[in-house]
């Protein structure tokens, strides 16, 4: 077939291809979309087979219970044995808490009582304060009634004159003249002052003692009572989660693995509440009800 005779085939054929466009653009762009999303779907695809080959390098959270080592701990320097305790810590407490609550589930449970010779130590800090405290008011009271500002001391002055016998003429009556009322009413508080200061500071470390450590019934809360005698029955209660305590209970050394760690180290551990400034004072050699529950409830070591 000659040129001149195709020319007008393929002119008239396109001309009708054009015109089916023209009529059905819905169709086209149903095939063009169908098209993109089979393409979409096989690179997705394509990608997720590729990126299924298991890295050189585990991670998973370190709390999960099959935690592994990541990358960037190991850049960090976090070693797996500290990742590892974190865990191990954190699953004793959590089972400590479960036997805090079967212990707790019908009654309170004392956990901790002092030795017997602490209340001596009470007596003896009660006995100092209030004899100190004697002493300063004394002391006020003769200012009151004998400071004077003349030099009676000076070696260029004479003796002052006898003070006469209480009840006889009254102090003001005598040639030394007193200091006036209100110095010497100032003085006579600022000693009173000093003295309950002191009394203060020594109460103090009896209030601190805990003398009863009691368990409540559903094992969140905890009982303190300590060496404050008045008013009668004073106590405190704090949620068990609150507390803490840099000290460890049992440390091994000693008859009942519960002495300090170190030679002449302190009898005591402090716990306090983390909402709280002052701790409490706790004798290590006291009746504890279960020594290892304590450190797993209580103990956390600065990081």
């Amino acid at each position: 077939m000659s040129m001149a005779a195709l020319a007008p085939r393929c002119l008239s054929r396109t001309f009708t291809f054009s015109r089916i466009l023209l009529r059905q653009p819905t169709a086209i762009a149903a095939t063009t979309s169908s098209f993109g999303a089979h393409t979409g779907r096989s690179l997705i695809s394509r990608y997720a087979s590729n990126t299924s080959k298991r890295s050189p390098f585990k991670y998973s959270h370190p709390e999960a219970k099959n935690a592994s080592v990541s990358p960037s701990s190991l850049v960090d320097g976090a070693p797996t044995s500290a990742i590892a305790g974190g865990r191990t810590k954190k699953g004793a407490a959590l089972n400590a808490s479960r036997q805090l609550a079967e212990m707790c589930a019908k009654e309170d449970v004392v956990m901790y009582t002092p030795p017997e010779s602490l209340k001596k130590v009470f007596w003896i800090a009660y006995s100092a304060a209030g004899l100190q405290l004697i002493f300063w008011i004394n002391t006020a009271q003769y200012a009151f009634t004998h400071y004077t500002d003349n030099p009676i001391f000076s070696t260029t002055q004479p003796d002052p004159p006898a003070l006469p016998i209480p009840g006889s003429e009254g102090i003001e009556s005598t040639e030394v003249p007193l200091a006036p009322l209100r110095k010497r009413v100032m003085i006579s508080v600022g000693l009173v002052g000093t003295g309950l200061v002191i009394a203060f500071g020594i109460c103090a470390v009896p209030w601190r003692y805990v003398t009863k450590m009691t368990f409540l019934k559903g094992g969140t809360t905890i009982r303190i009572q300590t060496g404050r005698t008045f008013p009668k029955g004073y106590y405190r209660e704090y949620p068990i989660k609150d507390m803490v305590s840099r000290q460890q209970l049992v440390t091994g050394v000693g008859p009942e693995g519960r002495s300090p760690p170190k030679a002449g180290g302190s009898t005591h551990l402090l716990l306090g509440s983390e909402k709280e400034r002052m701790s409490f004072f706790i004798d290590r050699r006291g009746s504890f009800k279960d020594p290892n529950m304590w450190d797993k409830l209580f103990y956390k070591p600065y990081n």
